[in-house]
């Protein structure tokens, strides 16, 4: 019997454990508690800027140019529009390639269309005549103007850098097939001088169908939409990389340090602040001379001591208590509705029903040793539950399970989380009831070890750690979140993807 049985010294000892309700931080080495975060690396192939550009460009819609107020110089009139708007439509059927420096693509099938009710000319015009000019005062109102021309293709060598995280960049060339099937004017009245009407028309006409007008208006609109575009995903690429939630506390942060353009991508050097313990930051790893760092996604680099420091760090901030029902675990529950089995492994639970609910409050760990190995995670560490009891219409702080853990944990991504689901852990456990239910009703002590050992198991086995995990916020309606992880060597890369 004394082989099962908790001295009433060891009893007190747990009572006061709960009283005094100490904080487990968990231990590691000198140099692990002295550094305050990491550095870490963001490799992101040309591919996946590509991509997310042509998404984005995709999913707009037509591009307006509001022309109200506005003077457009039509071949050699000027027209007063008091409102119109210029509307440019197709590229949501982009295709594009990019890399270093430049940004190819083509679009089919795209649209130009001039929208003006009505316009004002007011100038003078020359005309050369018998070798002499004559100046003519041309006043006429003419109205509406309503173009429309379809481009078979529309192609442009986008040319760009990256200085000071921001893009400048312009048109290297820019070529525009222009359906000459596919253009389209309606009729326009003007009132003013006789002839005039016909005149204005005629030479709008020759001119809008030029490919000189029909260049520059694409331009304008194609050229400060890609400079966006391009600007803005790559700002948001390397630096809209967040911590969702804010899971680790709110001294956490990232600070984007430099960017810089390769042949296979763009790379971020970022610092992962975790907390401001000291100045210290555990460094990146070592850039690679032959860009090897770049794959098919966004890559976000660090060391595998970094790593382990970024899971001691999300150990830490975990709640104190968590919160379990022991009648979830089939053993307990079945120890519960039997008198039988109670008689000769747990005395003391004649006095509760099967019915009653007995919530289990699990510490977290005090962890003594933790390492990173392979594809799995080598921990030790010591832990301890309260099994709580409802008696006399109050709960008791009824039996404490102190625990120790020895094994491997194994590091999954879910949903651009980190779980850490338990994996060959080995437990050892002691057990002792609660100073006050011991002062109040003296119970019967004995519980066979049969009984708490595998509840101290499915404990173990239960728990799963969910760590939040970086992500990217390239748009309102698209994010990439780390969706697989590889250790390469002493490198931890974390793969992004939508």
């Amino acid at each position: 019997m004394k082989e099962y049985q908790i001295t009433l010294r060891l009893t007190k000892i747990l009572s006061l454990a709960v009283l005094c309700a100490p904080l487990m931080i968990p231990h590691f080495s000198e140099a692990a508690q002295e550094a305050s975060g990491l550095q870490v690396r963001l490799s992101i192939p040309w591919t996946q800027i590509q991509d997310s550009i042509q998404s984005e460009v995709r999913n707009s819609n037509a591009f307006v140019k509001d022309l109200s107020n506005s003077v457009l110089q039509v071949g050699e009139f000027r027209a007063f529009v008091p409102n119109g708007s210029i509307e440019f439509t197709g590229l949501q059927r982009i295709n594009s390639k990019m890399g270093e420096s430049r940004f190819d693509f083509s679009a089919t099938n795209t649209r130009l269309r001039i929208r003006i009710p009505s316009f004002k000319i007011d100038q003078e015009i020359e005309r050369p005549i018998e070798g002499g000019v004559i100046r003519v005062r041309v006043q006429a109102t003419c109205g509406p103007l309503h173009l429309s021309q379809v481009f078979n293709t529309v192609s442009g060598l986008y040319r760009f850098n990256l200085q000071d995280l921001r893009l400048i960049g312009a048109f290297e060339s820019l070529t525009i097939q222009p359906d000459p099937a596919q253009f389209d004017m309606q009729d326009m009245t003007c009132q003013g001088p006789q002839g005039i009407d016909s005149f204005i028309r005629q030479s709008i006409l020759e001119f809008a169908k030029s490919p000189t007008f029909l260049s520059a208006k694409v331009r304008e609109f194609v050229e400060p939409f890609l400079q966006k575009e391009l600007n803005e995903n790559i700002q948001l690429l390397i630096s809209g990389l967040q911590i969702p939630g804010n899971a680790l506390g709110s001294k956490s942060k990232l600070v984007l340090r430099s960017a810089e353009q390769t042949p296979k991508g763009l790379r971020a050097q970022v610092d992962w602040v975790l907390d401001t313990r000291s100045n210290t930051l555990l460094p990146a790893p070592e850039t690679p001379a032959d860009d090897s760092d770049f794959g098919s996604r966004m890559d976000l680099q660090m060391t595998k001591a970094g790593f382990e420091l970024l899971l001691r760090r999300y150990l830490e901030t975990q709640p104190e208590w968590t919160k379990l029902l022991a009648n979830d675990f089939e053993d307990f529950q079945g120890l519960l509705d039997s008198r039988f089995k109670q008689f000769f492994v747990w005395p003391d639970l004649f006095n509760f029903s099967g019915k009653d609910k007995f919530p289990i409050l699990v510490q977290k760990p005090d962890v003594q040793t933790f390492q990173l190995n392979g594809t799995n995670l080598r921990l030790k560490a010591k832990t301890t539950a309260w099994l709580q009891a409802p008696r006399d219409g109050q709960l008791w702080y009824y039996v404490a399970l102190m625990a120790q853990l020895n094994g491997d944990f194994v590091p999954t991504i879910s949903g651009g989380s980190l779980k850490l689901q338990s994996k060959n852990v080995q437990t050892q456990s002691q057990i002792g009831f609660g100073q006050d239910y011991v002062n109040r009703y003296n119970p019967n002590m004995y519980i066979a070890s049969s009984v708490t050992a595998p509840l101290v198991d499915n404990l173990v086995k239960d728990k799963a750690w969910s760590f939040a995990l970086p992500q990217v916020k390239l748009s309102s309606t698209l994010t990439v979140k780390v969706q697989s992880y590889r250790l390469q060597g002493s490198t931890m890369h974390l793969l992004l993807g939508p």
